[in-house]
């Protein structure tokens, strides 16, 4: 059974991957968070305008890429003309020498566009502290945790994360896995 979900998430993957984006900022205000429907929006190619907030950006911890641990770059996006923000996942970076020293995530300033696939947020079992109460930013985290975060950012967070296209500028290591 697990091996025939695997085969459907990948088909679902490959398929929807190759359709034209859709366009989000206008259809955000339609949005109902409370019936967000994973099985229609998941994979899908979205487009959508806005800018980054270099500022207060999260990484998210225990990421792996070819047996190097190192951080996924979560960065909240906010879309124009909306009250929404998006976390964008930018990619993958090394951990570098030491945890004590962050790697340099750098990202544009003003408006931009964003492609990529919808994803659901990442929510790995963790044991102890998170994360979310450092005062530092940006913030190294455990889980992705969508109501801390709207908490953190005072704004309303869309329920879903964007894994960032492997052509877009402003990213980082992106090999995207539907598992």
């Amino acid at each position: 059974q697990r091996a025939d979900q695997k085969r459907a998430a990948l088909r679902a993957f490959d398929e929807r991957g190759r359709d034209a984006p859709i366009y989000l900022n206008p259809r955000l205000d339609q949005l109902d968070t409370e019936r967000f429907d994973w099985g229609w929006w998941r994979y899908r190619p979205i487009e959508e305008g806005g800018r980054f907030d270099a500022m207060r950006q999260y990484l998210l911890d225990n990421r792996t890429e070819n047996g190097i641990a190192g951080y996924h770059v979560l960065t909240p996006f906010d879309v124009s003309g909306t009250r929404w923000v998006v976390l964008v996942d930018r990619g993958w970076v090394p951990l570098g020498e030491r945890r004590d020293r962050l790697p340099a995530i750098p990202v544009s300033g003003g408006d931009t566009v964003v492609r990529g696939l919808v994803e659901r947020p990442l929510a790995p079992f963790t044991l102890g502290a998170t994360g979310y109460d450092s005062r530092d930013w940006p913030r190294v985290v455990e889980t992705v945790d969508v109501h801390r975060i709207e908490t953190q950012l005072r704004r309303e967070i869309l329920p879903f994360v964007v894994l960032l296209d492997p052509a877009s500028a402003d990213g980082f290591s992106r090999h995207w896995t539907p598992y």
